[in-house]
């Protein structure tokens, strides 16, 4: 079982998605941003940043792992979903996560101009 602790936010869809495509249990943990819980010593013990999305596999000894990049990553090598075991195959798949989550979620591109990956407009 994995909880969740996320918020309404682009960040935190993001695992939800994520867990309903793998088809993984879990339990969500709404964390209200505007009374400040995600800063609170509780939540800091699982994210040390404050922030969300944060998740608890339950079922890999109370493991905790935060920042969206690092949750997806961990939660398609746990399920053996998503990630091919060939590293050129790997790579390619890396990259476009990587790129986005550097890129679109900072609202900027990675270099002037460009906003979409290349040979997409």
């Amino acid at each position: 079982m994995i909880d969740l602790y996320t918020s309404p936010t682009p960040n935190g869809y993001k695992i939800s998605i994520l867990l309903e495509e793998l088809g993984l249990p879990y339990d969500v943990h709404a964390i209200d941003l505007s009374s400040g819980a995600q800063k609170e010593p509780w939540f800091t013990a699982i994210n040390p940043n404050g922030r969300i999305p944060a998740i608890v596999d339950r079922g890999n000894g109370d493991f905790p792992v935060f920042e969206s990049g690092a949750i997806m990553l961990y939660l398609a090598e746990r399920s053996g979903r998503l990630l091919p075991h060939d590293a050129r195959d790997k790579s390619r798949v890396i990259q476009w996560p990587t790129w986005s989550l550097l890129t679109l979620a900072n609202g900027r591109s990675a270099s002037p101009g460009r906003s979409s990956p290349p040979g997409r407009r």
